[in-house]
C-alpha cells in the first residue's frame, strides 16, 4: 500500500490482483442462474451473489498464494500486496458462506475453496507433491469438477431430480475450461 496525502491507497499491482477475479465471479453467478433455469428453480439473487463471492474468494486465494506459473503468466501482479489479496479472499468467503448457510446450504461453499487450495498448492503424499495447477489435462478436469459439483450441490437444495442435477454437473464439467490469465 502507498500513502498519498495521508491516506492509504492500493497500488496498481495490488489493484490488479484484487480485480483479476471479478469477471470470473460475475460469470459464476450467471452460470448458477443458467443451472437454475435448466432445473426450473426460481431466481434467487442472494444465492447468486453468495456464489459470486465464493468464486471471487477461491480465485483471489489462488492468485494471492501464487506459483511459478502465475509469475510467468501475470508479471504485472508480482509486486502486489498478497496479504491484501488474502484478506479480500477471506472476507468474500465469509460473506458468501454466511449467505449460503442462511439458505441451509453448508457443503457447497466449502467445496470450491478446499479444491481451490489443493489446486494452488498441489496434493502432497509423503515427500512428493503432485501439482494440479500446471498438469496437462488435470487442470481443466479439476476446474470442471469444481464448477459442476458446486453448482449441482447448490441446485440440489431446491431440485430433487437426480437426472437434472447430473445434467447440470456434466454440462459444467464439459464446458468449463481454465480461465485465460488476467
Amino acid at each position: 500500500m502507498k500513502i498519498f496525502h495521508g491516506m492509504q491507497v492500493i497500488d496498481k499491482p495490488t489493484w490488479q490482483l484484487l480485480n483479476s477475479s471479478t469477471v470470473v465471479a460475475c460469470s459464476g453467478a450467471v452460470r448458477l442462474h443458467i443451472a437454475f433455469l435448466l432445473a426450473g428453480i426460481a431466481t434467487k439473487i442472494p444465492v447468486y451473489i453468495a456464489f459470486a463471492l465464493i468464486v471471487y474468494a477461491t480465485y483471489t486465494l489462488d492468485r494471492s498464494i501464487g506459483c511459478a506459473e502465475d509469475t510467468i503468466n501475470n508479471p504485472g501482479r508480482i509486486n502486489a500486496d498478497h496479504t491484501v489479496g488474502l484478506a479480500a479472499a477471506a472476507a468474500a468467503f465469509c460473506a458468501g458462506l454466511c449467505m449460503l448457510v442462511r439458505e441451509g446450504i453448508f457443503l457447497a461453499p466449502l467445496l470450491p475453496f478446499i479444491i481451490g487450495f489443493l489446486y494452488t498448492r498441489g496434493i502432497r503424499v509423503g515427500s512428493r507433491t503432485f501439482p494440479l495447477k500446471g498438469s496437462c489435462g488435470v487442470k481443466n478436469s479439476v476446474i470442471g469438477i469444481t464448477w459442476g459439483g458446486t453448482i449441482a450441490l447448490i441446485a440440489s437444495h431446491w431440485c430433487t431430480s437426480t437426472a437434472t442435477l447430473a445434467v447440470i454437473f456434466v454440462f459444467y464439467l464439459v464446458i468449463i475450461k481454465d480461465q485465460p490469465p488476467n
